[in-house]
């Protein structure tokens, strides 16, 4: 009868970590889809004043979670927009930062690009009570389909210098996982290669040295930086991106593999790159 009682506790408390685990997942899918209709109901383009709501949501996301939370303006040939930051402190000084542009061509923009910043505001709630070494500044930057005016305006007014900024992470286009992505050659190989092994469908979606979105703003000035990112379609700058043809799902599996992977950056020994006077 112990014995009886023993396996039934086993499986009992098998079944309810299998539960909360598909809870956590359910709930980061809600939470992405969510924000995906919200900001696809905004016509995000830069410089207007849906894009400025969007702005104005974003920040009403980000604040509730304990952030310091700031809207960063600039101004680029006569409209006016904002990058929006949320840091969370550390007993370091340097920064990771993870990044998404916000803005669009045209709306609705669901996976061109609510889906990477429904997934930075994701992120930014699975760190919430994640202790980390470093720095870490969510970032979400209007201006993108411009040229990267915002990710750019960013690194040259960054809010700590820029030598303290250590790794960025860009998440733009996740929401289409099943088509297939060419994967760049990765310098970040002992960090990358276990999550690779965990995460099937990593390899394909991370790119490196990648000059097509925010993340080349930082790589520009010599900071590592890698992009996330599922694949152009059919539906690229389209009115035809629609929320209803993003996946869930596997967002939420993006955004549990970005965790590992900030997290391993975080825990990793970066070199000092001072130079001392002899």
């Amino acid at each position: 009868m112990a014995k009886y009682n023993k396996e039934l506790m086993m499986k009992y408390l098998l079944t309810l970590i299998l539960l909360v685990a598909t809870s956590v997942f359910g709930q980061s899918s809600d939470n992405l889809k969510k924000d995906v209709v919200v900001l696809s109901k905004l016509s995000r383009v830069s410089g207007t004043d849906d894009c400025k709501e969007a702005a104005i949501y974003l920040q009403t996301q980000l604040q509730p979670l304990g952030y310091e939370v700031e809207l960063q303006e600039f101004t680029y040939r006569g409209w006016v927009a904002g990058n929006v930051l949320a840091t969370k402190k550390a007993a370091l000084n340097t920064v990771i930062v993870v990044g998404a542009h916000y803005d669009v061509v045209r709306a609705p923009g669901a996976d061109d690009n609510a889906s990477g910043t429904a997934c930075v505001l994701e992120l930014a709630r699975l760190f919430k009570n994640k202790k980390t070494r470093h720095v870490i500044c969510f970032q979400l930057y209007a201006g993108e389909e411009q040229g990267l005016i915002g990710s750019a305006f960013y690194c040259k007014y960054p809010k700590w210098s820029i030598e303290k900024h250590i790794f960025m992470l860009n998440l733009d286009m996740v929401s289409r996982l099943k088509t297939t992505t060419k994967a760049s050659d990765l310098k970040l190989d002992k960090i990358l290669e276990s999550l690779f092994a965990k995460y099937s469908f990593a390899k394909k979606i991370t790119l490196q040295n990648d000059s097509g979105s925010d993340n080349a703003s930082f790589s520009e000035r010599g900071i590592p930086a890698l992009f996330l990112h599922t694949g152009l379609h059919g539906d690229y700058h389209k009115k035809s991106d629609t929320p209803e043809k993003a996946n869930y799902q596997s967002m939420a599996e993006i955004c549990k593999y970005a965790v590992d992977l900030v997290l391993a950056v975080d825990q990793s020994d970066i070199p000092d790159y001072s130079f001392t006077e002899k």
